[in-house]
């Protein structure tokens, strides 16, 4: 397998046309690769041979902030495997990129010199499996190709090596995170904030896990001490303004909200907050609008999905939480997508449409990549439940 390095140049940079023409000819076992649109930027992280990315860029762009976000959701955040090609990054800049654990700022004209020592060292890191590189690119293929197996293998893996590395404990958090064991992985996040307090990917990790685990005072404590180092942050507001929902402060969450959509008000986290608080509000005709427009939810917005279905179902209105479960699943994180469908399920067995509900639960396994036992054991009693309907239904006839 060929490793590769995008390089993400959305303003199409003419100056770095001759490095790049120098490092696509570069002859390693590590290839360069070059994207000039989102579109295209996608498809290259959608590869499970991609593990680093440079960016190029004069400010914190949109474009910018998209390819940093995909490559930390469908990656995770390696340090070394991240950098910005920028001669003169103001403040705001350095500050929003630190987000996403860039820490390597390149000049140009040190870039062709700097990428190809990455691409040894990455040749070197990822063949070494007591790096939490190398496991960290095994968990990330794992999640991308929904292999339970070689998520849970990453996973132990990173436990094993995590002693005194936030990088080991951060992977660990994702790994138990994708697994759906929310408090282990609150555990493995904490560990690496206890290592180090500087690394944001981590400290955001922590603090979403902690409202997931119902831990809302802690998580708020945590934004708002995050918040003064960047008030910029859009998807910090948005976990901050859920936070201060939880903890029925409408005034604080209006605030953060007025704030964030001051800042940019297409934002898809800024839309997955407002439809959190509509949620919450009980507003779903409004909440059923936005969600369409939101992208890659993580697990805050999944498990306040869940807490809702259920009270849908509970108060007789299964059909309203299968529609709410099947316009998520179009906007989830991947790693998510199973949990939906087994709601979908679930709300199609209290609706007595258990054909359907077998047909969710396949897509739930196909999905998780593999059976497991809750799995087995309703399919197991919605095939007996779809016989015991169609008894009922000759008898009568």
């Amino acid at each position: 397998m060929a490793w590769k390095i995008l390089i993400a140049d959305f303003m199409k940079d003419p100056e770095m046309d001759p490095f790049y023409e120098e490092l696509l000819a570069f002859d390693s076992e590590v290839v360069f690769s070059v994207s000039h649109s989102v579109d295209d930027f996608s498809v290259h992280m959608g590869s499970t041979e991609l593990v680093a990315l440079v960016v190029v860029a004069k400010d914190f762009t949109p474009e910018v902030e998209i390819a940093y976000r995909q490559y930390q959701q469908l990656i995770g955040c390696l340090p070394d495997f991240l950098a910005l090609i920028c001669d003169e990054p103001n403040p705001r800049f350095m500050v929003s990129v630190f987000e996403f654990g860039v820490e390597n700022i390149l000049k140009k004209d040190q870039c062709v010199v700097k990428l190809k020592a990455l691409a040894e060292k990455v040749k070197i890191t990822l063949a070494d499996p007591t790096t939490p590189e190398h496991h960290a690119i095994k968990l990330a293929v794992g999640m991308k190709t929904s292999n339970q197996s070689l998520i849970a293998e990453a996973g132990n893996a990173m436990r094993s090596i995590a002693g005194e590395d936030y990088r080991a404990a951060y992977f660990a958090g994702r790994a138990l995170e994708a697994q759906g064991v929310y408090a282990e992985a609150e555990s493995a996040y904490r560990q690496a904030y206890s290592i180090n307090k500087m690394f944001r990917p981590g400290s955001s990790s922590l603090a979403e896990t902690l409202m997931v685990t119902g831990k809302i005072n802690e998580a708020v404590t945590l934004l708002e001490k995050l918040e003064k180092s960047n008030p910029r942050d859009i998807a910090r507001k948005s976990a901050l303004i859920a936070a201060y929902t939880e903890q029925g402060q409408p005034e604080k969450a209006a605030k953060a909200l007025a704030e964030a959509t001051a800042i940019n008000p297409e934002h898809p986290k800024l839309i997955e907050a407002k439809v959190n608080v509509m949620l919450s509000e009980g507003k779903l005709a409004e909440a059923f609008h936005l969600i369409p427009k939101m992208e890659n939810a993580g697990i805050l917005f999944a498990s306040r999905l869940n807490d809702m279905g259920i009270q849908l179902s509970k108060s007789g209105k299964a059909k309203h939480a299968l529609a709410l479960y099947n316009k998520a699943h179009k906007i989830v994180r991947t790693d998510l997508k199973y949990k939906l469908s087994m709601n979908c399920a679930l709300a199609c067995r209290r609706l007595e449409d258990f054909e359907m509900a077998l047909k969710y639960l396949a897509r739930c396994k196909k999905e998780f990549g593999r059976s497991y036992d809750k799995l087995d054991q309703l399919i197991v009693a919605t095939k007996g439940a779809l016989e015991m309907k169609a008894k009922s239904s000759n008898e009568a006839s």
